[in-house]
């Protein structure tokens, strides 16, 4: 059995410099598989008390029923942590496959979640981010994140809402396909283009899934207007 769990040295976290085409170390295997969400998967409360946006990585331990047994932070933002980790825990998979004896067997795996939080500002205004606190580095076998854009406020939308995109990464880290897995109507658009410019870093695993997928929540809340916008 491939033991694709095992941690080794990482690519640099939230400081990514490394160009998509230097990161063709990872080689592609087709003798075991990614987890991958089934369904949509709960979203995150809106953190309706907090006057700021934010950033969370979060890496869930998976294990071979397919269920959450670990939820390890990466990257925090208070209170969005609390409320992501809450979310995430019900979530459930398709879990990891690997060989053993020349057949695909259900293992523990891991999965890399990551969410944009964005302030309350007006459209036009930028949006700032929480001071966001740096907990640890993805596992070996995951791709590594860079800075995540925040998006706009979308025009003629009103109210909260959030976004989750499944991102489909290569073996070499490089995203390739996105599916939006759960939404509220007219945020769908500004979301995908913010999490489409988010770019990632190879595994540094030498043989990794052919498929991995990453899970982006994008989350909206609706422009608070005072005399100083």
């Amino acid at each position: 059995m491939t033991h694709w769990l095992r941690r080794g040295p990482h690519a640099p976290w939230l400081a990514l410099a490394v160009p998509i085409l230097a990161v063709g170390l990872a080689a592609a295997a087709e003798d075991f598989k990614a987890p991958r969400l089934k369904g949509a998967g709960a979203l995150p409360r809106a953190a309706q008390l907090a006057v700021g946006g934010g950033e969370v990585a979060l890496e869930l331990h998976v294990g071979a029923d397919g269920a959450v047994t670990k939820v390890e932070p990466l990257t925090s933002t208070p209170p969005f942590t609390e409320a992501l980790i809450a979310a995430v825990r019900g979530w459930r998979f398709d879990p990891a496959q690997d060989t053993l004896d020349n057949k695909l067997v259900a293992v523990p795996g891991r999965v890399l979640v990551l969410a944009a939080f964005r302030p309350p500002t007006v459209y036009a205004s930028p949006a700032p981010r929480g001071p966001a606190l740096v907990l640890g580095r993805p596992s070996a076998v995951l791709p590594q994140p860079g800075a995540l854009t925040m998006p706009a406020y979308p025009p003629k939308v009103f109210g909260d809402g959030a976004v989750l995109v499944e991102i489909e990464t290569s073996a070499a880290g490089a995203p390739r396909a996105y599916h939006v897995l759960g939404s509220k109507s007219g945020f769908d658009a500004t979301a995908l283009e913010a999490v489409r410019s988010w770019r990632f870093g190879a595994p540094s695993l030498p043989r990794v899934p052919d498929a991995v997928y990453v899970y982006a929540i994008v989350s909206f809340r609706e422009p608070v207007v005072t005399g100083h916008d």
